[in-house]
């Protein structure tokens, strides 16, 4: 595993997600209404198959503002802390 899929792949299992697979693939052809074609893909027991990004950086960005711990609460898929 690449030293870039390390940190995304670290950085999702700090925010909640379980059995993380990360991935890169190669930029195809995106044809209307199949999807993505491309780029940062991650799997875990939480979501299926999510394209986070075509950089390193628009990834890493996405883990940080979207693939968080809060929205793990927010969708069901976390159970809260309780104090």
């Amino acid at each position: 595993m690449s030293p870039k899929l390390k940190k995304l792949k670290a950085a999702l299992e700090a925010n909640g997600y379980t059995n993380v697979k990360i991935w890169w693939e190669p930029m195809g052809i995106a044809l209307e209404m199949c999807g993505h074609s491309g780029g940062y893909i991650f799997d875990s027991e939480q979501e299926e198959q999510v394209p986070i990004g075509l950089s390193f950086d628009e990834a890493m960005k996405a883990v940080k503002e979207i693939y968080t711990r809060e929205h793990l609460i927010l969708n069901g898929l976390l159970t809260a802390p309780t104090v």
